[in-house]
């Protein structure tokens, strides 16, 4: 994956021009980690395979009811899921076929849905050139697969142009997260490094699907047109990362943009311009030659948007040293690095959350046979290093491939071999604040419709005769009832297994709308084991808050087999999963506000 041939030819020549000292992997070894206890080694997980790029998939307030780390496994071409909790491997497998050296994944932490890329390639002769390869998104929400769309099918031409030559080299994906800016809906950036492309796929308001879609060419195909192969520099990690209007600072005012930058043998920055019809202007290229040992040792990025930064490690070193460049992207220019020992392996993660907060993982080996080599991790923390931890020790082969930081757990996965290695993080801010699950739908008199929760734990089915006039529903998670119970200090969140509001305005006036005029609007909510342990489970039902008590519906029925409950509404207000006593509250209960787990174990160090 690495080019360490190159690497090796370069070492080799500075080590007999005196430009390089290097003392023996052991001697180094002994020096590389710092003395702090922000990383500890949990558990290595064997999954066979060749797991790659990874996120994690977490639904509701604590994700005690999905908690999934869901990954894709490069020798099968399948997305798999892992529990969170158990660390189980779950039977579940979504099949993908992209024909790139690399996976690609990207996480909707809005809806609680991960984007895939995969694509379908039709030739009609020997050489390839004749081909067209239509790429798409395959949208994912718990395990299974809701829906598919094209990224490229507006751009399919025959003759094919210059412009748009049908093959299609994937070496970048990434996602605007929806309502990051106000209520704007989310936006994948797709980087075709065969035709120098980036594609733009704006997202429905659900993130199912699309509703626009867009291409900037930022420079021209060259001659590869009419090769049957082509052989341009691919990076080695994402080449793409976004920088939207989250930034402190007045110089860099993107409110009606977003700068993308894209590694493209330098790293170029694309302004994007907002709205439906993109335009966009390349600006002044981030400038690495003076700072990085090679001007080829750009590889992963990723932004740290409200601190105004962008981080780019390299794969090269001068072996005591590896490089993380520090870009300000106000004035897009390398302001500062920071060097974990040895040779980064060419990926940065930066904590949404946290932007402060960012991890790189390097390795001791001196080329790819040193059958003595580790893999380590390094924490950076406010731009200097407060942490680093050796993962796995004597192996050959140089193979980390992805890793992802769960904010809420404060846990980093990290793919490499055929394992999951996940370590706890113990320094920096407090976990994330709980993301309530959301839905909304428009009813129309006459239409029957259907509100569905992103992970379609809830299903409210409404009839033609719910309303006599356009009206919007939404479905709101609660994981902190004070506002709602006021001062009803007997209630409380552990006396549930869910609970939840289901409110609604018309569409017109935004007036508040507190009965529908039907009476069989069926509301059916599906739970799992984890989420009601400490439940009486064959006593659950569905209640609804009138005045200062919860009230069972009368039409509520549990379906132990489904583990699922229905009952019929005729009114919004506040509802709950509950049993008949309320006397939930056990560790397994989904509405648990979690503080930060510390494990003990083996620290690796």
């Amino acid at each position: 994956m690495k080019r360490y041939p190159a690497l090796l030819a370069i070492l080799f020549v500075l080590l007999m021009s005196g430009g390089l000292t290097i003392s023996s992997a052991a001697q180094a070894g002994a020096e590389q980690s710092v003395e702090a206890d922000a990383l500890t080694l949990i558990t290595t997980i064997p999954v066979g395979g060749e797991p790659d790029t990874i996120v994690v998939d977490c639904a509701g307030p604590d994700c005690s009811r999905r908690y999934d780390i869901a990954f894709f496994d490069k020798s099968t071409d399948l997305l798999h899921f892992l529990d969170g909790d158990t660390f189980v491997l779950g039977t579940e497998e979504i099949a993908n076929y992209l024909l790139s050296a690399y996976t690609w994944l990207v996480y909707n932490r809005y809806h609680q849905q991960i984007y895939t890329l995969f694509d379908d390639v039709t030739c009609n002769n020997d050489f390839g050139f004749d081909c067209w390869e239509e790429v798409f998104v395959r949208v994912v929400a718990g395990r299974k697969s809701i829906g598919v769309f094209s990224v490229n099918e507006d751009f399919d031409s025959d003759p094919p142009s210059p412009s748009n030559t049908p093959r299609y080299g994937i070496a970048g994906f990434t996602l605007k997260q929806p309502y990051s800016e106000g209520s704007n809906n989310g936006r994948l950036f797709i980087h075709d490094y065969l035709k120098h492309n980036v594609d733009v796929v704006d997202l429905t308001a659900d993130g199912s699907t699309y509703h626009n879609r867009q291409r900037f060419s930022y420079r021209d195909p060259e001659t590869c047109y009419d090769q049957p192969v082509c052989t341009w520099n691919q990076p080695d990690e994402n080449s793409l990362a976004l920088e939207t209007n989250h930034e402190t600072l007045p110089a860099d005012d993107l409110t009606d943009a977003d700068d993308l930058y894209l590694n493209d043998g330098l790293i170029r920055v694309l302004r994007v311009k907002q709205g439906a019809n993109m335009t966009a202007n390349e600006l002044q290229p981030v400038d690495f030659f003076n700072t990085f040992p090679y001007p080829n040792g750009t590889d992963g990025m990723m932004t740290a948007g409200s601190y105004d930064k962008l981080y780019v490690s390299s794969n090269l070193q001068s072996f005591e040293e590896g490089y993380v460049g520090i870009v300000s992207t106000t004035s897009n220019q390398l302001v500062e690095t920071v060097n974990p020992k040895y040779q980064d392996q060419g990926i940065v993660y930066v904590d949404w959350y946290d932007p402060k907060r960012v991890f790189v993982t390097t390795t001791d080996a001196f080329g790819t046979y040193d059958p003595d080599s580790s893999l380590y991790l390094y924490l950076i923390y406010d731009d200097v290093i407060v942490d680093s931890l050796e993962l796995v020790k004597n192996v050959s082969t140089l193979s980390f491939r992805n890793m992802v930081f769960d904010p809420v757990r404060r846990r980093l996965y990290i793919t490499h071999d055929d394992s999951i290695t996940v370590v706890q993080v113990n320094y920096g801010a407090g976990p994330a604040a709980p993301t309530e699950l959301r839905a909304s739908v428009e009813l129309k008199p006459g239409e029957a419709t259907t509100l569905s929760t992103p992970d379609d734990s809830v299903e409210i089915s409404f009839p033609g005769n719910a309303v006599s006039q356009p009206t919007a529903v939404t479905y709101q998670e609660i994981h902190d009832l004070t506002a709602v119970l006021n001062s009803l200090t007997s209630k409380s969140t552990a006396d549930s297994a869910r609970l939840f509001e289901i409110s609604a305005v018309l569409s017109s006036s935004s007036a508040p709308v507190t009965d529908f005029e039907g009476e069989f609007q069926q509301l059916k909510v599906n739970f799992t084991e984890k989420e009601v342990a400490g439940f009486d489970k064959t006593k659950l039902g569905l209640y609804r808050l009138v005045a200062d008590s919860w009230e069972l519906l009368p039409s509520s029925q549990l379906t132990s087999s489904e583990n699922s409950v229905r009952a019929y509404i005729t009114q919004t207000g506040t509802y709950a999963l509950r049993d008949e006593g309320g006397s939930g509250g056990l560790p397994g209960n989904r509405n648990n506000i979690f503080l930060p787990v510390v494990v003990n174990g083996p620290s690796g160090k």
